[in-house]
């Protein structure tokens, strides 16, 4: 996906966003008001200079990298999500008892469970300062995906078990608190289709409020499924910056279920075994996506000039 003209103006909010998360850190610096207002008009000239810089076809994602570790650098902290990520998982974890519940009394339990990991997909400190899990929830388990796939995949699992194959499914998580979700659904997904190897994939670093290793450990992903990250501390997936490892896991996957709106940035139109899990958070995504804001989607990449893994084009 290529930025818009909404996504300048965008970046220069969110890396004032990302500067008062790391005012809020405890191992920030302190500063006096008027080196405040200071540190904040020269952030905004820096990015403004920086964005200039960006040919048409970068993606929002890649747009907005250098804005938010100009933060980094400037308030010498690796990881100012790091306090607010752990609430967010702590938070997830809480819920998860009784959604797992709901999994298993579920007619559908795949699809029960892709809800939920899409509903987890509102815990985006990065975007959103405040979410609401429970109405994100109860939205899409009353809603469904705006864009549905799920069926389509789901057939093409169980006939490629049936014949004896053993398929390779790749899954690319988001966020930390939303990763509590992502167990849920691969738990299910596991579940569902023994023959079938399973990888998870996380960000080599702090970036935002994405998933790293330490994320992973705490909602007890490495239990379940092979863990590996990306590489790298970019947001998204870039793959000409991944690691050898991630990008083995990514060509040798019958299908990728990317998480969240930086993955689909990254990853739009590059083969057609990526499945986008998302939901729609601003305008121009929802616009590209072909969603209302705030809608979920389990949407095939739409890339028409790759072939196919059910053999048709797209």
């Amino acid at each position: 996906m290529r930025k818009t003209p909404t996504c300048h103006p965008c970046a220069e909010k969110q890396s004032l966003r990302v500067l008062e998360v790391a005012l809020s850190h405890p191992d920030c610096p302190t500063y006096t008001k008027e080196e405040l207002t200071e540190i904040r008009e020269n952030l905004v000239l820096e990015v403004r200079a920086h964005l200039k810089t960006k040919p048409p076809e970068t993606s929002p994602a890649e747009l907005s990298f250098d804005a938010i570790k100009a933060v980094y650098e400037l308030t010498g902290l690796d990881d100012p999500y790091s306090i607010l990520k752990q609430r967010s998982n702590e938070e997830a974890m809480e819920h998860l008892p009784r959604m797992r519940e709901w999994i298993a009394a579920s007619d559908h339990p795949i699809d029960t469970a892709a809800r939920m990991a899409v509903a987890g997909n509102i815990i985006d400190l990065g975007i959103r300062k405040d979410y609401d899990i429970e109405e994100s929830v109860a939205r899409i388990l009353e809603e469904g995906f705006a864009i549905d796939f799920l069926d389509e995949f789901v057939r093409d699992m169980r006939e490629r078990e049936s014949r004896g194959e053993h398929p390779k499914v790749f899954y690319i998580c988001d966020n930390a608190g939303e990763i509590a979700f992502d167990r849920l659904f691969l738990e299910t997904l596991i579940e569902q289709f023994p023959g079938t190897s399973f990888i998870a994939a996380i960000n080599g670093g702090p970036i935002l409020n994405d998933a790293t290793m330490e994320d992973a450990d705490f909602v007890g992903l490495p239990k379940i499924v092979r863990v590996i990250d990306n590489g790298y501390g970019l947001l998204g997936t870039v793959l000409s910056e991944v690691s050898p490892e991630f990008k083995k896991a990514f060509d040798e996957a019958d299908w990728v279920i990317s998480k969240g709106q930086a993955n689909y940035e990254t990853l739009d139109g590059v083969s057609d075994k990526v499945v986008f899990l998302l939901k729609a958070k601003c305008e121009p995504i929802a616009e590209h996506v072909g969603v209302t804001i705030f809608q979920g989607v389990f949407k095939r990449n739409d890339n028409r000039l790759i072939a196919s893994p059910l053999g048709e084009s797209q």
